[in-house]
Parts: C-alpha cells; sequence; structure tokens
C-alpha cells in the first residue's frame, strides 16, 4: 500500500476535498477534546465521513481512555480508524478490538523530554493489539499532546519505527520544510501534519498540502529506490 499522508484538524466537506485534491489519503477528525474546542460539531464530523467515504480513510483522533464510548462515536459517526491519543490501559484496547474489529487501531507516543525508554516499553506491551503507532510532540509550556506545532528529537521517532512491528506514522511540527528530512531519517510508514499545514485563517491551505505531499512522497520514493525500505502497510 502506498505510505500514509494523513491532514489533521478538518473543518467540513469542503475542507476535507481540498486535502484530498492535494493528495492526502487519510484524514484526522479530532472530537471530544479535553478543552472543549472542537473544530467541528460530531454532526458535521459525521458528515465529513460519509462525504470521503471511498476517497480517503477517515480517522476519529481521541483522547478518550475507554472502549465502551471509543465504540459508540466511531459506530455513530462511521469512521475507519480511531487514533487514541490518552493514556488509555492495553485491555480497553483489546476491549475496543473485540468490539470493532473492522477498524485500524492506531496508538499515539507523546515524545516528551527523555521519554524514549517509556514509550519503547508501551511499543512492546501494545504492539500486537494495534495497527500502527503515531508520535506526536508533548508541549511542557502548555500541556498539549499534539497539534503542537513542535518537532521533537525525531531520534526518538527512529528508534520506535526501528523497534516496532507495526507501521509507525510520524506526526509534530511538519511542514513542507521538513517533512522529507523527518522521512530519510526515520523510515516510517506514513506521515501526519496539522498546524503546519493551515493559513492565516486555520483553515488547510491547499498550496501547503500539495507542497506537503510532494516533499513527502519525493522521500518515500528516495527511501524505495534505495533499498533503505520503511515498514511496509
Amino acid at each position: 500500500m502506498n505510505p500514509v499522508i494523513q491532514v489533521a484538524g478538518l473543518h467540513d466537506p469542503d475542507e476535507a476535498d481540498l486535502v484530498i485534491q492535494a493528495g492526502a489519503n487519510w484524514l484526522g477528525i479530532p472530537l471530544r477534546l479535553p478543552s472543549g474546542n472542537d473544530d467541528l460539531t460530531e454532526a458535521m464530523a459525521k458528515d465529513v465521513v460519509k462525504h470521503v467515504e471511498g476517497r480517503a480513510t477517515s480517522v476519529l483522533i481521541s483522547y478518550s481512555v475507554s472502549a465502551v464510548e471509543l465504540t459508540e462515536l466511531v459506530s455513530a459517526l462511521g469512521f475507519d480508524a480511531v487514533q487514541l491519543h490518552g493514556d488509555i490501559e492495553t485491555s480497553e484496547i483489546i476491549r475496543l478490538r473485540k468490539q470493532l474489529p473492522q477498524i485500524q487501531i492506531l496508538k499515539s507516543l507523546i515524545v516528551k523530554e527523555n521519554n524514549e525508554v517509556e514509550l519503547l516499553e508501551t511499543v512492546r506491551a501494545m504492539d500486537a493489539h494495534v495497527d500502527m503507532f503515531l508520535t506526536d510532540t508533548y508541549n511542557p509550556r502548555t500541556g498539549a499532546m499534539g497539534a503542537t506545532g513542535i518537532q521533537h528529537n525525531i531520534e526518538t521517532s527512529a528508534a520506535i519505527v526501528r523497534q516496532a512491528s507495526k507501521p509507525v506514522i510520524i506526526a509534530g511540527g511538519l511542514n513542507p520544510d521538513n517533512v522529507g528530512d523527518a522521512i530519510l531519517e526515520t523510515k516510517p510508514a506514513g506521515v501526519d501534519a496539522h498546524t503546519g499545514l493551515e493559513g492565516s485563517d486555520g483553515r488547510k491551505d491547499a498550496g501547503l498540502v500539495k507542497e506537503f505531499v510532494s516533499e513527502a512522497m519525493r522521500a518515500f520514493r528516495q527511501i524505495a529506490n534505495s533499498n533503505g525500505g520503511g515498514k511496509k502497510l
């Protein structure tokens, strides 16, 4: 399969069309954020998911740590995948898998300063129960765990890619200027961007998304041509 190019933080069907036309194949929609500042309502999210069906993979980005809540939300809105961004227990992931065997489960790994050992322990504990991992950045100033616009120590992502048996998507401060180098250094299965692709109005900029996709695919092709090989999906 092709590398994952995920764009997160969509607002409506028009923005979904924009990023798909620019080349993204996964669309991330955060809901029920701890801050309460969701970009769209759940009814609007359902419309976006239905609108992109068959054209892109729709991903619920959630901080919930309850398999029951996650099952209800995914089932009600029709998502293809769920990205677990909270400190969820392995037992809840196992329960979620039993309840929703058809969806893809991604576990976010939030990179902080000097927590690589802890993250690798999480990988070992959850590797058998998820479909993918995604590395993202912690902001110590705000406490945010994603959509920070901050790039973390890329060596931590590289270590996770090497040790995980499942594919790894890298995120955290990625934009058209740095995504190529990040891919070449980590050799992931995909990339994810949110704030790095937004214009001054807070919406996705078609030019930035196109450039991001182009630079990412250039790097993925370079890896393939050199037989370096990232994890296959």
